[in-house]
């Protein structure tokens, strides 16, 4: 299940969980479309993250401090701190792979 949150819940979110697997998105964009539906199977499927979602649009201050410059990113954190980036439409595979290497 993906956790659509602002800012304030986010930062509860990465104090809270050891694994989070966060995707920055606009609903405007195209590749954000095609990546929604793989990133909701994923986050079905692997129970040991927390799976959230931001609105760029709506949360511009938190799409700053995370430096997001291309849609869709994800971000992988552990312990609160960002530890990986991809960037653009990635396919199912290449985003368990992801979520795999930096949820161990």
């Amino acid at each position: 299940m993906i956790k659509k949150v602002n800012e304030k819940k986010f930062s509860a979110e990465l104090a809270n969980n050891k694994h989070v697997v966060c995707k920055f998105f606009a609903t405007w964009c195209g590749p954000c479309k095609m990546t929604a539906p793989i990133f909701e199977e994923v986050s079905e499927e692997i129970k040991n993250v927390a799976f959230l979602e931001v609105n760029i649009d709506e949360e511009e201050e938190l799409t700053k401090q995370n430096k997001v410059e291309v849609l869709p990113t994800i971000i992988a954190y552990e312990n609160g701190k960002a530890k990986e980036i991809i960037t653009g439409f990635r396919g199912k595979t290449d985003i368990i792979a992801f979520v795999k290497r930096n949820s161990q």
